[in-house]
């Protein structure tokens, strides 16, 4: 990536079943687990989601599922290793958050060291709470965040 690309070339706008390959691709340089595109084309259609792009490929997405009938959870939220720290993550959460249905009364997400990845996981505890959450459950491997909506 070059020095010059910042948040603002990174165009957000909201997930379509069409991003399934592309997520599932950027997904492989940090997951062990491999996505199947059969299951993630089905939650980009029915569950809100947001990906990121830059100069027409996407370098991030966060996609959710229904954990209960009011209660929304982010199934994965990944971006790009050249596109971190520089606000991604946050703008993906703020989109999701300003097209979130009127009928999600919270947000919850589970972050978990157990999961397999290629590289080290990092906790995104100062991540969550900087974006509203609170922790509502956490041991040495596990953590829960919550946001009310």
């Amino acid at each position: 990536m070059s020095s010059k690309v910042d948040a603002s070339d990174i165009v957000m706008r909201q997930g379509r079943a069409s991003d399934a390959e592309a997520i599932v691709s950027v997904f492989r340089e940090y997951g062990k687990k491999t996505l199947k595109v059969t299951k993630i084309r089905s939650n980009l259609r029915n569950y809100p989601s947001v990906v990121a792009c830059c100069g027409g490929n996407l370098v991030g997405f966060l996609y959710c599922l229904r954990f209960a009938p009011d209660i929304l959870e982010i199934a994965n939220i990944y971006i790009s290793k050249e596109y971190r720290n520089r606000g991604v993550g946050n703008q993906l959460l703020e989109e999701l958050m300003r097209d979130m249905p009127q009928d999600f009364r919270a947000l919850i997400a589970v972050n978990s060291s157990l999961n397999k990845s290629v590289e080290r996981k990092k906790r995104p505890t100062n991540f969550y709470l900087r974006s509203g959450f609170i922790v509502i459950f956490e041991n040495s491997n596990t953590a829960v965040y919550l946001k009310e909506i």
